[in-house]
């Protein structure tokens, strides 16, 4: 599917922060209101825009634990992952299983509630004896992220630094509520009738959760298939410029075509993670190259993606 120029424009502006009205959304992109509501509208229509979500700090609501996992030898890829990794099905939000070609056949994205968690999930990769067909696993954690489904994070948000979040019953029904549908953010009528409770509580509710910052933003969720387009996995190792100046670089490219980038995803094997969104191996390649000369990587590893699995956007965390 092709899109136009202003559709390209507006999703990489909702990708960043999809809070904003159609009326601050065209003087940004300097052009006429009208011709942004019918991008908008079109893309939603067509499906490119799947629906809209609040982005949440994942150590705010008692996820401090990111990690990547790579996985080699699978003969298949659903049965694994319903019987092999059977807390697939109750991630949160964040997570995904990118099927992948070169010497892993699985690259698995997820957020655990702390160390301990994410080590009972590292041993279930390893020693699990329901994925005999396993013969290459490997787990690293990583300490921090900087862009993640396309918002950019400050350098200061570190996985495991923040402290959780003490919430009422109240915020937890709408920050559950706003990622499945963050539209909502700006219909406090519509939000109020979804979780059952007086517009005032709402949108207090709301303000409190954006000033604490366990949501940090709002973004557009894309339709890869969709648009026809395909997802990689880039490991950058040995940044010249260091990582700071690497992750500044890397901020540059636009959140369309690099929605995620993370960093201490471990020792041996690779300093910077990075996500990449593409339509055509041609690109692909232009985009890698591109990224590789911006941070001056002596060494790199792209893993192409086939076949995505992501779940619904719920956000598990604790009622108490």
């Amino acid at each position: 599917m092709e899109l136009d120029s202003l559709e390209y424009a507006l999703i990489e502006a909702l990708r960043r922060n999809a809070a904003r009205s159609d009326r601050e959304l065209a003087s940004d992109l300097g052009e006429n209101m009208t011709d942004v509501e019918a991008a908008r509208e079109r893309l939603e229509e067509r499906g490119v825009i799947e629906s809209y979500s609040a982005v949440i700090d994942p150590p705010a609501v008692g996820l401090d634990t990111l990690s990547y996992h790579l996985v080699g030898a699978t003969d298949n890829y659903d049965e694994t992952l319903a019987d092999g990794l059977p807390t697939y099905n109750a991630w949160g939000g964040t997570q995904l299983v990118m099927v992948v070609l070169g010497q892993y056949d699985l690259i698995i994205r997820k957020v655990s509630e702390d160390s301990d968690a994410f080590s009972r999930f590292a041993r279930n990769i390893i020693e699990n004896t329901n994925t005999p067909g396993f013969t290459r696993r490997e787990t690293y954690r990583v300490d921090e992220r900087y862009r993640w489904n396309g918002q950019n994070i400050s350098e200061d948000k570190q996985y495991g630094v923040s402290d959780p979040v003490d919430t009422t019953e109240i915020q937890r029904n709408v920050l559950n509520t706003l990622v499945r549908d963050g539209r909502l953010r700006r219909r406090h009528d519509q939000l109020a009738e979804r979780v059952g409770e007086p517009v005032s509580d709402v949108t207090a509710a709301v303000e409190t959760l954006e000033q604490r910052d366990v949501i940090t933003g709002y973004t557009a969720n894309v339709s890869f298939d969709t648009l026809g387009w395909y997802r990689a996995f880039l490991g950058l190792s040995a940044v010249q410029g260091g990582y700071k100046s690497s992750i500044d670089r890397l901020l540059q490219f636009d959140p369309f075509r690099v929605p995620y980038i993370v960093s201490g995803t471990g020792f041996n094997w690779l300093d910077i993670g990075v996500e990449l969104v593409f339509e055509s191996i041609e690109m692909l390649d232009d985009l890698t190259d591109e990224i590789r000369t911006e941070c001056d990587a002596r060494e790199s590893q792209t893993l192409l993606s086939t076949k995505v699995f992501q779940d619904d956007r719920n956000v598990p965390f604790d009622d108490g």
